[in-house]
């Protein structure tokens, strides 16, 4: 009985940090809002608390509909979260710009907002249910975010420039590329890859010491007659085919039957398949995200400042050859992944399917020259 009890409450554990971590992000979103009114003495700030009052219902709904299970591409209680943290981050920033209210409240309530949003993703992110993904995704995903959030947290650094510290272009360009990067937090980038996509192309993929046996077990074991008598209908036919295009000859203009070797036609099915899982494989998502929305805004921001402003200090010149390293990393990885040449392991596996056929030949003719059934010729 004790057993059972633990048992179920081992079952629910997905709900259980389903339910935490919204509650976590809840009670910081409205610490948020609550620091905002308070220095700055708006009650009208109150209305940044939208974003966590939606996530309450997305939170039924997922317990309700879902018994809590996360959603295998996208992030919804992440997005509601960020929908009253970025506004509340803007709110401060922009005041603190124009020097107005309590400087120290508000220099408190930044860290509050901008060093809590990261950690509370993070966290949130390890907390929830893994969903469809897998523990190696999840922690992949988890260290990609903390990459990714230090940088995120160092663009601030930016507006502690001396050139650029009262720029009110400066400012918005830093909380819009910001915000921007926030988003793929959202993102669950890494949901289709790993193993299961992985095994799927994998058993695509012609083994031969798979269709060997498959062969050598299809004349052995279960109507064992009458499946020779169908290969050797299909053998006929074939032959058949093959003499009445040498009688007619080279002057016959009718269509030409192409010979299709099973084993190389399986082959470019595969290689047809795997280039089209490919496109949709998670690492595509996950480099276009880092492209799109965190090295290349980063690497244009920092130009513009470089260029524009003539901010020079050695980390943001740090910065951004990072970002341009990455960048050129993440094009460079793009460009492997949706190339169509052949690699090692297509050189390989042409390499087994030759040894393949000579093997599959000797076996075949070897069984029914035995069983009677194939006058081998010569």
């Amino acid at each position: 009985m004790v057993r059972q009890i633990w048992t179920r409450l081992w079952d629910l554990r997905p709900i259980f940090y389903a339910v935490l971590t919204r509650v976590m992000f809840f009670i910081h979103g409205f610490l948020s809002v609550w620091l905002v009114t308070h220095c700055l003495g708006k009650p009208i700030y109150w209305l940044t608390i939208g974003g966590v009052v939606l996530l309450f219902f997305e939170m039924m709904y997922t317990l309700l509909a879902r018994k809590g299970q996360e959603y295998k591409y996208f992030w919804p209680s992440c997005f509601f979260y960020m929908s009253t943290m970025i506004p509340n981050i803007w709110i401060v920033e922009i005041d603190l710009l124009e020097c107005f209210g309590n400087l120290n409240s508000q220099t408190l309530a930044k860290q509050v907002f901008e060093l809590g949003l990261i950690i509370g993703l993070i966290i949130g992110r390890w907390l929830l249910p893994r969903g469809e993904i897998t523990r190696d995704q999840l922690s992949a995903l988890l260290l990609g975010y903390v990459g990714t959030a230090a940088d995120i947290l160092e663009l601030f650094e930016v507006l502690e420039e001396q050139a650029v510290s009262t720029t009110r272009q400066v400012t918005y360009a830093v909380l819009s590329v910001y915000s921007w990067s926030l988003l793929q937090f959202c993102l669950v980038t890494t949901a289709t890859t790993g193993k299961n996509n992985q095994i799927r192309i994998t058993n695509n993929k012609v083994n031969p010491d798979d269709v060997i046996n498959r062969k050598i077990s299809l004349h052995k074991y279960g109507k064992q007659e009458e499946l020779k008598e169908r290969y050797i209908e299909r053998l006929q036919m074939k032959r058949r085919q093959t003499e009445m295009n040498v009688m007619r000859g080279k002057g016959f203009k009718g269509v030409k039957e192409k010979k299709i070797n099973p084993i190389t036609t399986a082959r470019g099915e595969v290689k047809q398949i795997s280039r089209r899982e490919m496109l949709l494989h998670g690492d595509i998502f996950g480099i276009l995200t880092g492209i799109f929305m965190q090295d290349g805004p980063f690497l244009i921001f920092r130009l513009l400042l470089i260029i524009q402003y003539q901010v020079s200090s050695e980390m943001h010149i740090f910065f951004t050859c990072k970002n341009a390293i990455a960048l050129s990393l993440l094009v460079y990885r793009l460009c492997i992944l949706t190339c169509t040449g052949e690699d090692e392991e297509d050189i390989e596996h042409e390499e087994q399917e030759s040894r393949l056929q000579n093997v599959q030949q000797a076996v075949l003719s070897d069984n029914f020259q035995k069983a009677g059934a194939i006058q081998l010729a010569g």
